[in-house]
């Protein structure tokens, strides 16, 4: 396919001629186009082999969590749209209330091969042998692993951002809470002299330094938490699917489980990301099924089916399924949590439950105060949650754990309108969705 063109010159085509195995690229040096193996063979060519073979490609993260006291480690695969912290969770540090009991394992960042193993179990394994990263943004707060591995010296490509002539130092917006005091020296990424910009557009975010998708390309074992098992042939067996996306409605809670895999499959058909037309445009949900918009090789219901295939051949050993949302907002515009390490409490809660449960085991655990059943899934409450050291207070964290019907209602039309697009569905989804609606428009 090639992008819609920007302008008459536009000459840019990305091609993948699945049937035929070619992949023919023009007019792009962004490394997500020009390094064919990545994108187009990785994901659009590998998923369309999958397709016809029995396994399963999607655009995902992959880490693992070991328990240190035990030293038992679960795997899981992360969906996330782009600009939703996909690269930061999969990377993340604990925090340090929890840092002598539980260690991140980084695998992978950005493309999964799935199959289901002789013992039943879904594997998954990363065929890339680096990172691609998004620079801005990403400093030693936020992703405090990505920042070790692309030191001076470690043999990362970057594309894009701002460096100095002499120094060859590199730079991008928020890399350090500053700008660099003295832009004598530095080039921004279109090649052109810092210093001889306007004084007032000097150290402006609205002319920034670094391209807003420019990128970091180090090896896996630059990455200080690679995991000891990156690079098994046979991958590791899957524990958990998290699906998320940047919304800042408080509808979306920190996390909720879904009932069982089939329900999983459906919810990351229907997710999406919050996205706005300009800097200060308004806010537009944009569908992304399976942060797989743009890369899909054959029709999304087929792959919807084929999700539902792996996990159905897997059956009870079918992994559980998640969707976080770390970016929910308060009245006054304020993020409710603080994100990044933080984000592996909900994780630790994650991996603790079973994939699915009877309806005795909800009631139970309900009643014990440890969830909240709703009709958008299973909730934890801020009991079931590992909240030492989390600087979150208690009616915040609350109303990041609460079920607003009202605001789950508004989800029915849009996902009416976005599923009335495909000419056909897998019964499994079309079931999942009429028990959603039925049980948001009645709750």
């Amino acid at each position: 396919t090639s992008p819609t063109p920007t302008s008459p010159d536009d000459d840019r085509y990305f091609v993948t001629l699945t049937r035929d195995r070619e992949i023919l690229h023009h007019g792009s040096a962004y490394g997500g186009n020009a390094l064919l193996a990545k994108i187009a063979h990785g994901l659009r060519l590998a998923s369309f082999d999958a397709h016809q073979n029995g396994w399963l490609v999607d655009q995902m993260g992959l880490m693992g969590i070991e328990n240190l006291k035990t030293g038992e480690t679960k795997y899981l695969i992360v969906g996330f749209p782009s600009a939703s912290g996909k690269t930061n969770l999969v990377m993340t540090e604990p925090p340090d209330a929890l840092r002598d009991q539980y260690k991140v394992h980084f695998l992978g960042d950005d493309i999964v091969w799935m199959y289901v193993g002789d013992d039943g179990r879904i594997y998954g394994m990363n065929p890339e042998f680096g990172a691609f990263g998004v620079a801005p943004g990403t400093n030693t707060v936020t992703n405090p692993a990505a920042m070790e591995a692309v030191k001076a010296g470690s043999g990362t490509i970057f594309t894009n951002v701002a460096r100095h002539e002499e120094t060859k130092e590199i730079w991008w917006e928020e890399m350090t809470p500053d700008y660099p005091e003295d832009v004598t020296g530095w080039i921004d990424w279109q090649g052109k002299r810092i210093s001889d910009r306007p004084a007032e557009e000097q150290k402006s975010k609205a002319h920034p330094w670094a391209q807003k998708n420019s990128r970091f390309t180090v090896p896996l074992t630059r990455i200080p938490n690679i995991s000891p098992e990156w690079d098994n042939a046979k991958g590791v067996p899957i524990s958990g699917v998290i699906f998320g996306g940047r919304v800042s409605s408080p509808r979306e809670p920190l996390i909720r489980q879904l009932p069982d895999p089939q329900t999983g499959v459906y919810d990351g058909a229907v997710m999406g990301v919050e996205t706005t037309a300009a800097i200060d445009g308004p806010v537009v949900f944009r569908a992304d099924p399976m942060a797989m918009m743009g890369f899909y090789s054959y029709p999304e219901q087929d792959f919807f089916q084929d999700w539902l295939s792996l996990v159905e051949r897997a059956g009870d050993e079918a992994p559980g399924f998640f969707h976080v949302n770390w970016f929910a907002k308060d009245e006054d515009g304020r993020f409710m949590w603080p994100g990044f390490g933080e984000n592996l409490r909900a994780l630790i809660w994650a991996i603790e439950q079973p994939a699915r449960r009877e309806a005795a085991e909800l009631a139970k655990a309900e009643a014990d105060g440890l969830i909240t059943v709703t009709p958008a899934g299973i909730i934890p409450t801020p009991k079931a949650l590992r909240t030492e050291g989390l600087s979150v207070s208690e009616e915040t964290l609350a109303k990041l754990l609460s079920y607003d019907a009202k605001l789950w209602e508004t989800e029915v039309p849009r996902r009416n309108e976005y599923l009335a697009q495909f000419p056909s569905m897998p019964k499994a989804l079309e079931d999942a969705h009429a028990r959603f609606v039925e049980g948001v428009t009645s709750a």
